[in-house]
């Protein structure tokens, strides 16, 4: 029995991820990962560290309310699922898709040069990770982004475009 609706990642699947993402990651010097981490009821951040320990200096873990700082500073930002998606969308920097499974389908992508959102896969994500850095960084922010236009959405969208802008 799950209590949560299909489009989250159960906490070891999400444990999972990381792992990989951090395996992967290490193999490389040129990378640095910030993984920034919300403390909750199945684990605090002490907790959370030490489950997915590491000693690569290139692989820094966070807690606090600077997002928005790490944001602009990223030139890729890797989530699951979250409203960091469009905020990063917003600011003009890359996503990448990435989960252990392929269950949830965040934003539909298409595999292109222009396309500023990427699809890392768990079992290809060494290939994935070598696509991006070779992708040439002309990206097409234009159907993600909505300056300038009239907002017909609903309040919650109406929020997340306040908070984005507010934000800035």
């Amino acid at each position: 029995f799950a209590t949560s609706p299909i489009m989250y990642e159960t906490f070891d699947e999400y444990i999972l991820s990381l792992k990989k993402l951090i395996s992967t990651i290490e193999k490389r010097s040129n990378i640095k990962l910030t993984i920034r981490y919300r403390s909750n009821i199945f684990c605090d951040f002490d907790n959370f560290k030490d489950i997915l320990y590491t000693k690569n200096k290139n692989i820094i873990f966070k807690n606090d309310n600077k997002i928005n700082e790490d944001l602009k500073n990223s030139n890729l930002i890797i989530s699951f699922s979250s409203t960091v998606i469009e905020k990063a969308l917003y600011l003009k920097k890359p996503v990448a898709l990435f989960s252990i499974n392929n269950k949830f389908n965040y934003l539909d992508v298409k595999k292109n040069r222009n396309n500023p959102i990427f699809k890392f896969r768990f079992k290809n994500l060494e290939d994935d990770i070598n696509y991006y850095l070779k992708t040439k960084k002309n990206y097409d922010f234009s159907k993600y982004i909505y300056q300038n236009k009239k907002y017909k959405f609903n309040n919650f969208t109406d929020y997340l475009v306040k908070e984005i802008e507010l934000n800035e």
